[in-house]
């Protein structure tokens, strides 16, 4: 009987560590069940197991192991001290022992922890609002305390944005649950210790003791626990289950070699520094680091065409000035300066990631691409091309800078500010030209010479009027409500979003550019009109002087005014689409021909 209840606690213990192990979530009536016939087999056999010592992450203990090698086979990290430190923080740091593994009373988990990335938790959507109940009107005579009461080992941290957070130095974890309307904090510790057991198994005791890490662990809706780890020493987050980064790698193809991903998990690593950055010093290498790469992109910003930096000369100025003040807080743990820190790093990060950095494709410049193009661009169409002369050049002109800003789907932020505030300037501009224009219009129709038809038929100039100010108008209209609309697309993350929408669309970006070419070309238009009606009513003149004078001085100036058109054209991408149309009208006479 003695063995055949041994032999049902051994299968309870296998089924739970192969259940365990399993990345999907555990069904909880199954988990109920197999905890039950646990705790029943275990309490028939009390005798057998060490008192006082059991598992709370789930993980079944060895039989031949002894509870002071079960205490000692996987050990709490300390806090992170980079060796980089002071030799007297260093050596302080070497001298404190780990701690020894806590003993955690035996709690069920409802569902097992699975990891997720720092991006993925955006503490603004977690936050909980205020209800506006009644204010405490009362202070008790003698209180000079006002901190929050915290569960034992947990330190209450407040982020320097005012974020809320807790810290558990003797496990080195970090959490933003809170912990004082969780109430039983049993399935919080069961948790925790089964991660810990979990990064036992996978890293080696050498590696374990060498290069201390930390846990972030969350509870979403409730009821699922998340989780990633952080290594200090190496600037990377990583798990004890596979991952998936689909969710972390957006809009970027062709990320295969591990030192191009490296950078993607780097910019995490920054980004959990943002997030938690009241325990980790200021190093002094991550300050020259930062500080040589804000002023390599501030100087390629002034001598570059299309420099990489997102940030442009005014910001990265005044990053340069915040050098200073890391720079005093060397090696001190200072939340202020290490968000900063972490936020140009991120950047710096980010921008390696998507241009590719070390790889052999690199993006060298903002506007060069690191795909292979693939089909017929726009540009080349015969259709563009009329696009182009009925919007008067002005497509293909702001076609070739939106290329330049939307690279790979990716948007230069700085270029893109650029870019809408000449527009916005440009349309103010059109605004006052085209009221401009719609006063000139109704004056021109107030002369009498002009409306000589009847009712039932106006004269040539009288309808080139009435186009003139239809065209004027619809330049005002279209430049106050893209005045408007580019004014909510200031941001990075509105921008690019922006962008992808509009240039997955059926045309891509010479949609777009059809768009803001509007009050040009209109503006264009009312001013050819008005042209029209005023050539119309001068050659009415039957006087031989006057009309060759006239006919004259208007091929003159309309030969000026098509100068800083051409001037502005590209000549060599017009002569080969001319030779081009040549060829395919050569090549359908030549095969007419054959077929008669």
């Amino acid at each position: 009987m003695r063995r055949v209840f041994l032999l049902l606690q051994l299968l309870c213990s296998a089924a739970r560590r192969a259940l365990s192990l399993s990345r999907a979530v555990l069904p909880f009536k199954l988990l109920r069940i197999i905890t039950a016939l646990k705790r029943f087999v275990g309490g028939c056999f009390t005798s057998l197991k060490s008192p006082g010592v059991s598992t709370s992450s789930g993980l079944p203990d060895s039989p031949s192991s002894t509870p002071q090698q079960r205490s000692q086979s996987i050990q709490a990290p300390d806090c992170c001290m980079p060796s980089s430190l002071p030799s007297e923080l260093h050596a302080q740091q070497q001298d404190t022992p780990l701690p020894e593994r806590s003993v955690v009373p035996e709690t069920t988990l409802r569902t097992l922890p699975i990891p997720f990335a720092p991006n993925w938790f955006q503490r603004d959507k977690h936050r909980r609002l205020v209800e506006k109940t009644p204010n405490k009107e009362k202070i008790k005579a003698g209180q000079m305390s006002f901190s929050e009461d915290v569960p034992d080992h947990w330190e209450r941290v407040v982020h320097p944005e005012g974020a809320r957070y807790y810290f558990d130095a003797r496990k080195n974890v970090f959490t933003d649950i809170s912990l004082t309307e969780l109430g039983d904090l049993a399935e919080l510790d069961a948790c925790i210790h089964f991660l810990r057991e979990k990064e036992g198994q996978l890293l080696s005791s050498s590696t374990f003791r060498k290069y201390p890490t930390k846990l972030v662990i969350q509870l979403v809706d409730s009821e699922q626990w998340v989780y990633y780890f952080v290594n200090h020493e190496s600037h990377v987050v990583f798990w004890v289950d596979d991952f998936d980064l689909a969710g972390t790698i957006r809009n970027i193809f062709g990320a295969t070699e591990d030192s191009h991903i490296k950078y993607a998990i780097e910019e995490q690593y920054w980004l959990h520094c943002e997030h938690y950055p009241n325990s980790v010093p200021l190093l002094e290498e991550h300050i020259t680091e930062v500080w040589g790469a804000v002023a390599f992109s501030y100087m390629d910003t002034i001598t570059s065409i299309a420099p990489l930096c997102p940030l442009g000369q005014e910001e990265l100025g005044k990053i340069l000035d915040l050098m200073a003040y890391l720079q005093a807080r060397t090696y001190a743990i200072d939340g202020h300066g290490v968000w900063i820190l972490a936020r140009v790093m991120r950047i710096i990060a980010r921008g390696k990631f998507y241009n590719f950095y070390g790889q052999p494709g690199a993006r060298l410049e903002a506007d060069m691409s690191v795909y292979l193009q693939q089909g017929q661009r726009d540009e080349s169409h015969i259709f563009f091309h009329f696009l182009d002369l009925v919007f008067c050049f002005a497509l293909a002109s702001y076609v070739q800078e939106l290329r330049s800003i939307w690279v790979d789907d990716i948007v230069n932020h700085s270029r893109w500010r650029k870019f809408t505030s000449n527009l916005t300037i440009g349309w103010s501009s059109f605004t006052i030209y085209s009221t401009v224009m719609l006063a000139v219009d109704i004056s021109l129709l107030a002369v009498p010479a002009v409306n000589q038809g009847d009712v039932n038929s106006q004269s040539v100039a009288v309808v080139a009027t009435y186009m003139s100010l239809l065209c004027a108008t619809g330049s005002l209209v279209s430049s106050v409500l893209l005045a408007r609309q580019i004014n909510t697309l200031t941001g990075v993350a509105e921008a690019a979003t922006f962008m992808y929408k509009m240039s997955h669309w059926r045309g891509g970006t010479t949609i777009l550019g059809v768009i803001l070419s509007l009050p040009y070309a209109l503006m264009i238009w009312a001013m050819f009109f008005f042209a029209l009606a005023l050539f119309y009513i001068i050659f009415q003149t039957t006087d031989p002087a006057s009309l060759s004078v006239m006919i004259l001085g208007t091929v003159l100036v309309t030969g000026v005014i098509s100068l800083p058109t051409w001037w502005g054209r590209d000549h060599e991408s017009l002569i080969k689409w001319l030779s081009d149309l040549k060829g395919r009208f050569q090549q359908r006479s030549s095969g007419e021909q054959e077929s008669v």
